[in-house]
């Protein structure tokens, strides 16, 4: 009977070892797990968002200057050389639409419909204000352009943190890079503007993404 008692103890011993190893296991398990990594070089990383063709942002945009203050929904789907930019109020009412083809922008706003083969020239004739927005496809995702100015300036992983550049008009513009977030096509992981502001020509704008949709 002694013998029958001992063995019962050992037997629960074992089991307690065992469930606290598997236990530790686990727990070190979980803190392996493979974090992303963004720190890529810049030629990857400028490389890999040059490959995104199609998307979806969606956002807020705040816009200010010396005689105007609004701020309004985004929603902005690029197909290639194709892009669909549309801002709305918060009530849903339509401020602003802007089609792009590639080759003929289509600028709807307060009942009118122009189209021009120069985007930023089309907002100047319709707002009166200047924009760099013929660059936009590329400095919305974080990707530098040939034509912009040699100040870029990269944060420690690599990813765009400030540039400079000029508008069709010939005005010096600032975008800054204020923060990312992570978004993910076919398994890959793509560091993505959050926060964007842009200063210029007295004017600022702030785009505030809350979400990229990739394709």
């Amino acid at each position: 009977m002694k013998n029958c008692i001992n063995t019962s103890k050992k037997a629960r011993w074992l089991l307690i070892l065992l469930t606290i190893n598997l236990l530790g296991g686990c727990q070190v398990f979980k803190r392996e797990q493979p974090q992303t990594i963004i720190n890529k070089s810049e030629q990857q990383r400028q490389l890999a968002l040059t490959q995104l063709q199609h998307w979806q942002v969606k956002g807020k945009l705040i816009f200010k200057s010396p005689q105007e203050k609004f701020s309004a929904s985004l929603n902005w789907t690029q197909q290639s050389t194709h892009s669909d930019i549309r801002l709305t109020s918060f009530l849903g009412m339509s401020i602003l639409k802007m089609l792009n083809d590639g080759n003929i922008a289509t600028l709807i706003s307060d009942g009118k419909t122009l189209t021009s083969d120069d985007p930023e020239s089309l907002l100047y004739e319709t707002k009166g204000i200047t924009l760099p927005i013929n660059d936009m496809p590329h400095w919305m995702k974080g990707l530098t352009s040939k034509d912009f100015d040699r100040t870029t300036v990269f944060d420690e992983h690599n990813r765009v943190k400030q540039i400079k550049l000029l508008d069709a008009t010939g005005r010096p513009w600032q975008i800054d890079y204020q923060s990312y977030l992570q978004a993910t096509l076919k398994r890959q992981n793509y560091q993505l503007p959050k926060k964007i502001r842009l200063t210029g020509n007295n004017i600022t704008i702030i785009i505030k993404i809350s979400d990229w949709e990739l394709y």
